[in-house]
């Protein structure tokens, strides 16, 4: 009996590591001192930012400028709507989405256009079309059940300001962690041993 509890705890803590190791993160761009997006790493993420195609400052983080909208809340990521947004993710991940708005008191129909690539792969390509509010029009980018690890924002109206907040993903777990492995490899010991010591007894 205390070998089977010992199977079932081993088990069930390996499982709950790799549920764990594949929650939603959320990134609302909270940086302890604001700083250029172009080179930034924050959980994962790797953010580039270009005008032109050449590397630029003019995107940073944390910015407050919008206060509380529906999708995006201060503090913001906020940039000038010349440039591409980049954002590498260090895995895979799924079930993506963030806010983004545009400094604008009117809808913005086409305004935002997002690529989601996994490798060379094309995942998903839309327009946002924004809804306004208060001196910003803004939208919600969500894209379920598909992996990738890039995404690439652009936007069609020229020198205006954007930000993006609530960047949420959830990594692919695409194998067992390392720490649950180990407690597999246990459980599975735990088992032989159990075993070995029956087949003992019975001799």
């Amino acid at each position: 009996m205390m070998l089977h509890k010992n199977i079932c705890f081993a088990a069930g803590l390996a499982m709950s590591l790799w549920v764990a190791n594949a929650q939603a993160a959320t990134l609302t761009m909270d940086l302890p001192e604001q700083q250029a997006v172009n080179g930034l790493l924050l959980e994962g993420v790797h953010f580039s930012y270009a005008i032109g195609g050449a590397a630029s400052t003019d995107a940073t983080a944390p910015v407050y400028a919008v206060g509380d909208l529906l999708h995006v809340q201060d503090p913001v990521l906020e940039g000038s709507t010349d440039g591409t947004l980049l954002l590498d993710f260090d895995t895979s991940v799924t079930d993506v989405s963030f806010g983004v708005a545009l400094q604008a008191e009117t809808a913005q129909a086409d305004a935002v256009w997002v690529q989601a690539w996994l490798g060379n792969t094309l995942q998903d390509q839309r327009w946002l079309s924004l809804v306004p509010e208060v001196l910003f029009a803004e939208a919600r980018y969500v894209l379920q059940g598909l992996d990738i690890n890039r995404l690439q924002v652009s936007f069609a109206m020229p020198a205006s300001r954007f930000v993006l907040d609530n960047l949420t993903f959830t990594p692919v777990a695409s194998t067992v962690p390392e720490p649950a492995t180990h407690l597999l490899w246990l459980a599975g010991a735990l088992v032989l041993g159990g075993l070995a010591r029956r087949s003992h007894r019975q001799n």
